[in-house]
């Protein structure tokens, strides 16, 4: 079964991969540290240096581009240094859980 936290991380590959055109290989999702406000992280580092870009404007330009459809889990999605930074949509995430107990 595929739960709510599942779809959020494959739309944000899928976003990464579609619209940043980044390859597959090269998502690498992480935990952010506690005082980030966020959810996950995308490191910019390698993809940065795969296409000779600054670090962080690279992840400007990827938190520009990126677009999620409504209904989507992803709620905000922001650059943060050489960070990308997704937050879940609250209301998004108490509507998936909802119906993963039903």
């Amino acid at each position: 079964m595929d739960y709510a936290l599942d779809h959020f991380e494959r739309a944000i590959r899928t976003a990464l991969a579609e619209q940043g055109g980044i390859p597959a290989d090269q998502i690498e999702l992480v935990t952010p540290k506690p005082t980030i406000p966020a959810d996950l992280a995308f490191p910019v580092f390698r993809a940065a240096r795969e296409r000779h870009i600054q670090v962080p404007a690279l992840a400007r330009a990827l938190a520009g581009a990126l677009r999620f459809n409504d209904g989507s889990l992803v709620g905000t999605v922001a650059a943060a240094g050489p960070f990308l930074n997704f937050s879940l949509d609250p209301a998004g995430l108490a509507a998936a859980v909802l119906e993963e107990v039903e």
